[in-house]
């Protein structure tokens, strides 16, 4: 009865671990095949974001500052207990990072932390921007109230549910460590709102609204009977 207790205790660890760790990868598949499937092009740009860019910076990043560390270590002889992580199932995204001899990877910051950031700030970054739009002249009152509460409880939400999913991989997981954390904050911040920012120049504001409030904003002339109308021609065939 222990033994069987002690492995479901082990089992559910271990399935928590490995939720960490593919949380990022799957926020990307549902975002792009959503898109994919719905056509929804703003759901693509996150996912292409999330998918390469963000990737890409750590990858670069980690390179450069894997190649500064060693000469630190090599010079100062500072140890590699502040930049490597456990070489693990559960703490890696890619098999791609170096190995010290001891068995863990140097990894500072990890992709993980990167990509993660970047979701909750983008859609942080996301829920600011549509409660500070600017309000059309005729905007229904309701319909702004409406918004600003939205997205003032969407903001509290990301900011309440990012702190706890990066203080768990800290803390929980044991992935990370407070200099890879630090760095990969730095960097998730600065890469979803850099991929925000250039989505809401080039879309004009259409690429960047990933909750879709912006385009149901109608004032109540748009929908009230002074609206303009179009007539469209049906065909009524009579039943012979």
């Amino acid at each position: 009865m222990v033994d069987t207790a002690a492995a479901t205790i082990l089992t559910a660890r271990e399935s928590i671990f490995h939720f960490f760790r593919s949380l990022p990868i799957c926020v990307l598949i549902t975002f792009f095949l959503f898109g994919s499937f719905q056509g929804n092009i703003v759901y693509i740009l996150f996912a292409i974001g999330l998918g390469i860019f963000a990737p890409l910076i750590a990858v670069v990043s980690n390179i450069v500052l894997e190649f500064i560390f060693k000469w630190l270590d090599d010079k100062y002889k500072f140890g590699s207990n502040y930049w490597s992580i456990p070489n693990g199932a559960s703490c890696t995204l890619f098999e791609t990072l170096s190995k010290n001899p001891m068995g863990a990877m140097n990894s500072v910051p990890t992709t993980w932390t990167v990509m993660t950031s970047f979701i909750f700030v983008y859609l942080f970054m996301n829920a600011y921007d549509i409660y500070n739009r600017d309000v059309p002249k005729y905007a229904d009152p309701v319909a702004v109230n409406a918004r600003k509460t939205r997205c003032a409880m969407s903001m509290f939400a990301i900011v309440l549910v990012g702190v706890l999913v990066l203080l768990a991989r800290f803390s929980i997981t044991h992935c990370e460590t407070a200099l890879g954390m630090f760095i990969g904050l730095g960097l998730g911040i600065w890469t979803g709102t850099s991929w925000y920012g250039f989505l809401r120049k080039c879309g004009v504001g259409q690429f960047d609204d990933i909750f879709g409030i912006s385009n149901r904003l109608l004032s109540r002339e748009a929908s009230g009977d002074k609206a303009p109308k179009v007539c469209v021609p049906v065909n009524n065939e009579e039943e012979s």
